[in-house]
């Protein structure tokens, strides 16, 4: 069988996975065990090769126009090329059904909550988007982030950012730690269930795309950090942090 091709955005960093959506597939690939190869790609460079392996659009911009976008698969042994991590999840549902699902009946609920989680967070963009654009793209990518970010959230990346302390603080402690108490409310019912996992002992599609928004923020903010220990440690009574830990053997792929 050939090894599935699996697009990731590059980064500053040689072979360092960052992108959340991304991490969606990457857990996904891992879990069920599917052998593929990453290939590391530019922001700039997505269309073009999307068109030139026939990958169709899989998702649309601010203006709800259709847009190429990693993460992306081609898969050799079907000539299947796939994007949206939704959508990749639920072909290797399809395509390899010896491996263990990651999908079920009823999901489309959970993922109006995943979906929902950036709105939920509401203020993470403010701290996330520039943090992304100014640690981690390479000068390749920049120029595309900035123009289609700025576009979106209609102001400048600078502009963006909290504007001095007494606001961050606000947006920090009231906004996003808000946000996080609501995620909170159906990762663990405040506590009440006791499972790892949404369904269970075993992940699904739902813990990885929320594992993804919170690999997005540890790697960004930094693991010592006082941000992301708010997010894991300290908040919530930790809960986010445990779940997000009884992912970490799905971060690569299995021996």
């Amino acid at each position: 069988m050939s090894k599935i091709i699996f697009f990731d955005l590059a980064s500053k960093k040689p072979e360092w996975p960052w992108g959340p959506n991304n991490w969606r597939t990457r857990y996904t690939l891992n879990y069920k065990g599917i052998p593929y190869d990453t290939e590391w790609i530019e922001f700039p460079d997505i269309a073009p090769k999307s068109k030139a392996l026939g990958i169709p659009p899989g998702e649309t911009d601010h203006l709800g126009n259709p847009q190429y976008c990693v993460p992306a698969i081609w898969d050799p042994t079907t000539q299947t090329g796939i994007s949206n991590s939704y959508e990749i999840a639920k072909y290797l549902d399809r395509a390899y059904p010896n491996t263990p699902p990651v999908m079920f009946d009823g999901i489309d609920e959970w993922y109006d909550k995943i979906v929902a989680i950036p709105r939920t967070v509401k203020s993470m963009a403010r701290f996330i988007v520039p943090l992304s654009y100014d640690e981690v793209l390479s000068e390749a990518s920049k120029p595309y982030f900035k123009k289609t970010r700025e576009e979106a959230f209609g102001c400048t990346l600078d502009e963006l950012k909290p504007q001095n302390e007494e606001e961050r603080k606000r947006l920090w402690e009231v906004d996003v730690k808000g946000g996080f108490e609501a995620i909170d409310e159906w990762v663990s019912d405040r506590g009440k269930r006791q499972s790892t996992f949404f369904r269970g002992e075993e992940p699904c599609y739902v813990d990885f795309a929320l594992g993804g928004y919170l690999m997005w923020f540890k790697l960004l903010f930094g693991e010592e950090s006082e941000m992301w220990k708010d997010i894991s440690e300290r908040w919530n009574e930790g809960r986010i942090g445990k779940f997000f830990k009884s992912l970490e053997k799905y971060e690569k792929p299995r021996e």
